[in-house]
């Protein structure tokens, strides 16, 4: 079971993902637009909910995680990884594409997670 600042970071790990996650899910074209990217068409709308229901979903792990539900390690280290790859393909498509800020700071962010869940799975659950 995690220690009492750890359940905060969780919990705060699950609503910056709802945060992330939930606009794009319900409204893919206004997300896309107020992150400054192309608005979708066709598919890309699907593919735009996809991630959104893909990123709720790593908050609803991140929120089991602050309740102590079993399986805390599990989830983290599935987060860490989801988001150290998602840290990595962006620094290997800045190397084409441009990205607005909105993208990069939110992925900068991510990449605090990362460290974050490093140390809470180095540690342990218990020992921080």
């Amino acid at each position: 079971m995690a220690t009492s600042k750890w359940r905060y970071f969780f919990w705060v790990a699950a609503i910056y993902n709802f945060a992330a996650g939930l606009m794009p899910m319900l409204a893919p074209e206004a997300s896309a637009a107020s992150a400054g990217l192309p608005i979708p068409e066709g598919l890309n709308i699907f593919n735009m909910q996809i991630m959104g229901a893909m990123i709720c979903t790593f908050g609803i792990g991140y929120a089991m995680v602050a309740l102590g539900r079993p399986g805390a390690f599990e989830i983290v280290l599935l987060g860490l990884i989801g988001k150290l790859a998602l840290c990595v393909l962006l620094v290997i498509n800045m190397q084409t594409y441009t990205f607005p800020t909105t993208v990069v700071a939110a992925t900068a962010g991510d990449f605090i997670f990362v460290c974050l869940f490093a140390i809470f799975l180095l540690r342990g659950p218990t020992k921080a």
